[in-house]
Formats: C-alpha cells, structure tokens, sequence
C-alpha cells in the first residue's frame, strides 16, 4: 500500500509519522456513507447537526473542526472562511478507494 500522508507517496512500511488508512472496499455492506468509516479510528470524532451526514464537522484527537485538514487527492476540501461543515462533500462512496488519517503537525506540508 503505498500512503500519501507525506509529501511524496511513500510504502506504509517508510512512512514515519502516525497514519491511519481505511480501506472502503472491505466492508461495503457494513455502512451506507462513506463517513461512517471514519467511525472505525478511534481518534476521529465525527459531529453533525442535521441528520442524514448534512453539517458534519470532523476533529482528530481532541482538535476543534478549524484545525483538521481535509483533502480530496491533494486538493483542500474544507470551507476557507469558516473550516466549518467539512464532511458536506457530495462524493459517492463507490468514487473512493481508502480513507487516510495522518496525526500531529504533517499537514502544514499541504497548508
């Protein structure tokens, strides 16, 4: 599996920072959004206001929703006024291979 938590993509076994990978084909029928897997990682504490995963804002480890980077193929997906609401992103869950979760200060690469 090669992880792109870094600046250029390296194997897992290279990689020397905290990353969680979550792989969305191994349990399809398990869960309906591609949100909920980020249930599995007990570090991602996923909120929303509204039912149906509408006004979902994530934090990892303890960190309020404005310090958590969200990308999508290196692209930032979150709001740049507010970072708020960052899992209001219309993606079929069929569109995504794996889901990864990089820990501490390794996102001011991408800042």
């Amino acid at each position: 599996m090669v992880v792109t938590g870094t600046f250029v993509p390296l194997p897992l076994g290279e990689v020397d920072r905290s990353v969680s990978a979550i792989q969305l084909q191994d349990a399809p029928l398990l869960y309906e959004h591609w949100v909920d897997y980020l249930q599995s990682d007990p570090s991602v504490d996923y909120r929303q206001c509204a039912p149906n995963d509408v006004q979902g804002d994530i934090s990892i480890r303890g960190t309020s929703f404005g310090q958590t980077l969200i990308m999508l193929n290196g692209l930032r997906m979150d709001d740049a006024q507010s970072s708020h609401h960052d899992m209001d992103l219309a993606l079929p869950t069929e569109s995504l291979s794996r889901i990864e979760i990089l820990k501490g200060p390794g996102s001011t690469f991408y800042a």
